[in-house]
């Protein structure tokens, strides 16, 4: 992928991201189960090896984020032998 084509995709996801986050946030003040279940309906479409409950537990305090201060998460990146990248936290 050329960078031109990634910084095209990094921008479709800050859009998306800017109008998914105060949907979230407002379904997360509604209902403090809503990232559980919402682990439980994509389950079949995942790959993932964060547990249910960290699951929830991240979505959470991603609801209380503000605009001005992003949550990031420590740790390293790389692709694996089959070209996905990865993610190590720290």
């Amino acid at each position: 992928m050329n960078v031109k084509q990634n910084d095209n995709r990094m921008k479709r996801q800050a859009q998306y991201e800017e109008a998914f986050m105060p949907v979230f946030q407002a379904k997360c003040s509604e209902d403090k189960t809503f990232p559980l279940d919402l682990y439980h309906a994509l389950e079949d479409y995942i790959t993932t090896n964060i547990s249910a409950k960290k699951f929830s537990r991240l979505a959470l305090l991603l609801s209380d984020e503000t605009p001005e201060e992003k949550l990031t998460i420590q740790g390293t990146d790389g692709f694996d032998e089959d070209g996905w990248q990865t993610v190590n936290p720290q």
